[in-house]
């Protein structure tokens, strides 16, 4: 059965863990909101920069012993996307984000065969 959990707010770093445990990589700095945690995949909001979020994520999955695909990573004014390799699960970590009219970023992260 999926393990989910929900949050709403700010407190992120209790619910760090669940993350990494989900899909590899971690919850950024900034306030969080509308964690959604199932089944090897993650959705949030966040208020951060697109900027700090990509090198959050490059840095985090690097120290996870990631490596970036970087064919594949797309990065524009709206929307990026970025998969990094070396998963235990033998699959791909991907992160795409999406910026909101509210200044938030949405932040889906998911194991998947690419």
């Amino acid at each position: 059965m999926a393990a989910l959990l929900g949050c709403s707010g700010g407190g992120s770093s209790a619910k760090s863990g669940d993350v990494v445990d989900a899909v590899g990589v971690g919850l950024p700095d900034g306030k969080v909101s509308n964690l959604t945690i199932s089944d090897g995949s993650v959705n949030f909001q966040v208020e951060a920069s697109f900027e700090d979020l990509v090198s959050y994520y490059r840095n985090d999955a690097q120290s996870k012993g990631l490596a970036e695909r970087t064919l594949l990573t797309v990065i524009n004014d709206s929307a990026i996307s970025i998969v990094f390799d070396g998963h235990a699960s033998g699959k791909a970590v991907v992160i795409q984000m999406v910026t909101l009219s509210d200044g938030k970023t949405n932040v889906n992260i998911r194991l998947e065969d690419v």
